[in-house]
């Protein structure tokens, strides 16, 4: 995913209290639900892993006061004194810290951790602010990790995916026979390494360029690697089961149209396929143009002058004349294109696909499964100004035993010429023509 769905850490400015907001509304103020937590024993998110907090110290000057989370009683001085460390205007007093003794029973020595180190969990944030305004797939990504660490802390109910967490799990806990470990330390560069149990890694996503494989076609690489083994480069949340914590790699897809690679053809990471100036002059001579072309059977003059002109000519009126080609499989090059598929879907993962609500379509990505989901059946076809003619872009489908698949040439940064070659793909359905100016 282009962004990720981590949760921010807390500031010391989050916890002011906005009383005339609180008595309009009657909710509870952050500090208010903090202390709930803390005085109830439960664990927080923080960036050493979830954890539970003990006590909290809070240093003001040479002032010096101690909270232990078993005696409920302080609590409405420790909230007074929590306060207390804000001036007029909001802003934390100069030399102020609230530190906090965190840790786990038997498992990891006691450390201390400043404020700013928790993160922002809806339970103590009254449901907003954990999750910025984001696309869809981001908020199923940061949903999903939410419910792991609930289903984790064994505090599953049957809301949104933990029902599908929990059957998830025991299933992965029987075929592995190993428990799953405990939770993450998300972010922490000294990280305890017996916090682990369930990793966001959404933004650790490494980069896809496409790569010239070594018999001259087009693959999609791993971070530049060639390999098909991809678990921990798809990843976006990792379980970890047992002492060895083994990893579960865990792939969030959302909504009806998936796409297995997005990479770019210019040439800025990775090989050049199609530039202006051969697009505008109706020639593609570079290495990777044309192992694209010839994969699918378009490098004739005929097919890449309508290649081209699918973008020259834009906007059009008419249709590209004879827009739509049925390419015979003799005439396209099987083996490059499943080769390509194979290194665009990969194995070594579990897909999560969130089709729509709270339901989830789940199946692990092994060595057959790709194999069989990446090896054509049937013709392809192409749809040179894309589905009608009369767009800008270049659409080509194909299918397997499992997808159907639109590998689409397409301009998405609000340009004529193409900037990025995708692959979408659903089972078996057509995948949804993209909007010429949509991004991935």
């Amino acid at each position: 995913m282009a962004d990720s769905p981590k949760l921010a850490n807390c500031k010391y400015e989050n916890f002011v209290v906005n009383s005339s907001q609180q008595k309009k509304t009657g909710a509870k103020g952050r500090v208010d639900l903090f202390l709930d937590k803390f005085y109830s024993e439960d664990k927080f998110l923080t960036e050493v892993g979830l954890v539970s907090v003990y006590y909290c110290i809070i240093t003001s000057g040479k002032e010096i006061y101690e909270f232990d989370a078993a005696f409920k009683k302080e609590k409405s001085l420790f909230k007074a004194l929590w306060m207390s460390t804000y001036d007029a205007k909001g802003k934390k007093v100069r030399g102020v810290k609230l530190n906090f003794g965190v840790g786990i029973k038997g498992v990891v020595k006691e450390s201390k951790i400043e404020l700013t180190k928790f993160k922002k969990t809806n339970d103590i944030f009254g449901g907003s602010g954990a999750a910025p305004k984001v696309n869809q797939g981001i908020v199923f990504e940061q949903q999903f990790y939410e419910d792991a660490i609930k289903v984790l802390m064994g505090k599953a109910t049957r809301s949104r995916f933990q029902p599908f967490i929990v059957e998830f799990n025991d299933m992965i806990q029987k075929k592995m026979k190993l428990a799953i470990s405990n939770i993450e330390a998300t972010g922490s560069k000294n990280q305890d390494s017996k916090f682990s149990g369930v990793l966001d890694e959404g933004s650790k996503n490494k980069s896809r360029p496409l790569k010239i494989s070594s018999d001259g076609g087009l693959i999609v690489s791993a971070g530049g690697e060639t390999t098909l083994d991809m678990g921990s480069t798809l990843t976006d949340i990792t379980f970890q089961y047992g002492p060895q914590k083994k990893p579960v790699y865990l792939s969030l897809k959302f909504g009806p149209t998936l796409t297995f690679f997005n990479s770019g053809v210019g040439g800025r990471n990775g090989p050049t396929l199609f530039t202006r100036e051969e697009v505008e002059s109706y020639m593609i001579t570079t290495k990777g143009g044309k192992a694209f072309l010839k994969m699918f059977g378009i490098d004739s003059a005929e097919y890449m002058r309508k290649f081209c002109e699918s973008f020259v000519n834009y906007p059009r009126s008419e249709a590209i004349q004879n827009h739509e080609v049925d390419i015979s499989s003799t005439n396209y090059d099987k083996k490059a294109i499943e080769e390509l598929l194979k290194s665009g879907m990969g194995y070594g993962y579990y897909m999560i696909h969130n089709t729509s609500g709270n339901t989830i379509d789940s199946y692990e990505m092994s060595k057959k499964y790709m194999t069989d989901a990446s090896t054509i059946t049937g013709d392809v076809k192409v749809f040179f100004g894309r589905m009608n003619g009369k767009g800008k872009g270049v659409n080509i489908t194909c299918e397997s035993k499992h997808y159907n698949f639109i590998f689409n040439v397409r301009n998405k940064q609000g340009g004529l010429f193409p900037t990025h070659v995708m692959c979408d793909y659903k089972k078996k359905q057509t995948p949804d023509e993209r909007g010429e100016r949509g991004n991935a």
